[in-house]
């Protein structure tokens, strides 16, 4: 799995990492890139774009990133450290800690709790971790350990030894009324952009994957490839089942070669691992689907996969905002839950359906984040690319 530990002694102010990622250094200013970027004309960023980016937004460079993942920036002109992720904050997880000697900055939760002196369980974080599959705010599972939040960005002044977990102002461009052509234009191009022919896909029985596999058909079709798309599809063999749906779509398509599977309660003995994967982050059942999915990839040799996922996000907007309706979910799905939400705060009326962006970061956070890479599987998200985003974000503030 991809990570990066960078500490910070307070005495001597000296800087250490430790990474499976390389930095790329210009001009004193040292790059590190986890995840899947672009440029403003689409091109697949590298390192010293990502520098680029920074030199000319600076603090804002959060909000000029176009893609998924987490970008580390080390600028030894000013001796600050910043840690930008996606607009998601989704599939790399960003945590620190500080004591009276150290300041730690990581991507493993693990990486982190060995290098602490001392580590304690949060009641409350575990509390709501059993309530609502993950904590709120900047919370752990670990009272000295923080993450860092979605929409936010972290600073760290090196010479006087300080954090900073500033919260991210977007600003998307407003667009005017889309019509169909132009919308599927757009998406087309974000799937074109990152089209690589090694690239498999999870084809499920829902309109977001499928349009997905639409415009790889169409792709492929114009570059004259012929070999099949290696799709994969997982059920359970009790409750959710969409590979009969899956397989209705590959035969429509043609020339896909469609790998299905079903899991069972033998899957539990892997839970163990799932929980190490998942850092105390995010649980839902789907963890169980997609790591006996990412077993799959590594056996094949499977390393990039398009996945619809985030879509329900991007296309109801509304669905995951404060309303009565959310109340009445709520209430249906988990009665202690209300009660526990009554007694502590009435913020928690609306958690854990607070924002669309919380409910991403779950989704993401337990599949290509943590148990995808763990098997060296990166996921390519079309529906993430800032381009889609402004079609049905662009009235709506941050």
């Amino acid at each position: 799995m991809e990570s990066i530990t960078i500490s910070i002694n307070r005495k001597n102010k000296a800087v250490t990492c430790q990474s499976k990622v390389s930095p790329v250094t210009f001009d004193g200013i040292e790059v590190y890139m986890f995840g899947d970027f672009y440029t403003e004309e689409g091109f697949p960023a590298t390192e010293k774009d990502l520098f680029a980016i920074y030199t000319k937004f600076g603090i804002k460079t959060y909000d000029a990133l176009d893609g998924i993942g987490t970008v580390i920036i080390y600028d030894r002109n000013i001796e600050k450290i910043f840690v930008f992720t996606d607009f998601f904050n989704s599939t790399i997880p960003v945590f620190y800690s500080t004591d009276a000697e150290n300041i730690w900055i990581s991507t493993d939760l693990f990486a982190l709790s060995k290098c602490i002196k001392k580590c304690t369980l949060s009641l409350l974080s575990a509390i709501e971790f059993m309530f609502y599959a993950y904590m709120k705010s900047n919370r752990t599972l670990i009272k000295e350990i923080k993450k860092l939040g979605n929409r936010h960005y972290l600073e760290v002044d090196v010479k006087r030894c300080k954090v900073y977990h500033h919260k991210c102002q977007y600003d998307i461009p407003k667009l005017k009324e889309t019509d169909y052509e132009t919308y599927y234009k757009t998406f087309y191009e974000c799937v074109r952009q990152s089209y690589t022919t090694d690239a498999a896909i999870t084809l499920s029985g829902g309109f977001d994957t499928n349009l997905i596999m639409h415009c790889l058909q169409n792709i492929r079709k114009k570059k004259g490839i012929k070999t099949p798309i290696q799709a994969y599809c997982g059920g359970g063999e009790q409750g959710k089942d969409e590979t009969g749906l899956a397989k209705q779509i590959a035969e429509f398509y043609g020339n896909i070669d469609m790998h299905t599977f079903r899991i069972g309660k033998d899957v539990l003995q892997h839970l163990p691992h799932i929980v190490y994967l998942l850092q105390g982050l995010s649980y839902e059942r789907g963890c169980f689907m997609h790591y006996r999915l990412s077993q799959l990839f590594q056996k094949q040799g499977i390393k990039q996969v398009y996945t619809g996922d985030l879509a329900d996000q991007v296309f109801c907007a509304e669905t995951y905002a404060y309303s009565l309706n959310t109340l009445k979910r709520i209430i249906k799905m988990d009665l202690r839950g209300i009660k526990y939400a009554i007694k502590n705060s009435f913020d928690y009326y609306n958690f854990p359906f607070r924002s669309k962006y919380d409910i991403a970061s779950l989704m993401l956070l337990k599949k290509s984040g943590q148990i995808w890479n763990h098997f060296g599987v990166k996921g390519i998200y079309p529906y993430t690319r800032k381009s889609f985003l402004q079609i049905h974000f662009s009235d709506q503030k941050g």
